[in-house]
């Protein structure tokens, strides 16, 4: 049980420690990346470490949202549900689409940028 709240402590503060590379990237350069996999998946010249970004990106996302739950079911309602069958191509395609119909959210980080689609798309029933 003990070591069960470390994790969760750790887990938390992975959360809010964010991005701590020192390197900042922002929401039109994960759209610009997010793209490419687009060009990756219809077999057109795409830049892979552009792609692997994105869905890298959006595999931590998913998973620690999918983590977030299992540890804390009480905060479930607050976050993104998203399927647990959802691709990762699906998801990039989503980042691309968002942008073209949202642009005042493109000023957001990288991450947060994605967290706010993601929850915005799939938004958990309460």
């Amino acid at each position: 049980m003990k070591n069960k709240r470390y994790v969760q402590i750790a887990f938390v503060l992975i959360l809010l420690l964010g991005n701590f590379s020192g390197v900042k990237a922002d929401a039109l350069q994960l759209v610009k990346a997010c793209n490419e996999v687009g060009n990756m998946f219809e077999n057109k010249p795409y830049i892979k470490g552009d792609a692997m970004y994105c869905l890298g990106l959006l595999q931590g996302i998913q998973k620690t949202t999918l983590y977030y739950s299992v540890l804390f079911p009480e905060t479930r309602k607050m976050g993104a549900c998203i399927p647990a069958n959802a691709k990762l191509g699906e998801l990039a395609a989503l980042i691309v689409k968002y942008a073209k119909q949202n642009q005042n959210y493109l000023n957001m980080d990288d991450a947060d940028y994605a967290r706010t689609v993601l929850f915005r798309v799939f938004p958990c029933k309460k």
